[in-house]
């Protein structure tokens, strides 16, 4: 395991927490040693919470400052097909699969319904090609 400590800012101040990123990829380690030339940006929100179990956040940014852009649409996109994809396996039992055709209803007058996909080659929506969509 490859464990790296960055530093980073939190509600303005520098701070540097180990072990935050650990990957065993060359990959990653290389765009970590030179964050600069691969225009890496990090953000990581710390949850922690009292004996009330009430949550306190603290969020940890990593060149966020800089005059570069960053799109955080793009960073839920990869979350949303892991999470979709746990969701199928659990659900495999029951014979539903990721190419299992979902439908979407809408429940108010703002949402959109999604009973076709012209984009898909049998014309149904389905998680599988979703993610290939995104």
């Amino acid at each position: 395991m490859f464990g790296l400590a960055v530093g980073f800012q939190s509600k303005g101040q520098n701070s540097s927490f180990p072990n935050l990123i650990s990957n065993q990829s060359e990959i990653i380690q290389k765009v970590l040693k030179d964050p600069e030339k691969y225009r890496l940006q990090l953000i990581y929100t710390e949850i922690k919470r009292d004996s009330k179990n009430k949550p306190r956040f603290t969020t940890h940014r990593f060149r966020t400052e800089l005059n570069e852009y960053f799109y955080p649409a793009s960073t839920v996109k990869l979350v949303a097909c892991v999470l979709g994809l746990e969701k199928i396996n659990s659900l495999r039992s029951k014979g539903i699969s990721k190419e299992t055709t979902m439908f979407h209803l809408k429940e108010r007058e703002s949402q959109t319904e999604a009973k076709v996909d012209t984009s898909a080659v049998n014309g149904l929506p389905s998680l599988a090609h979703y993610i290939k969509k995104i």
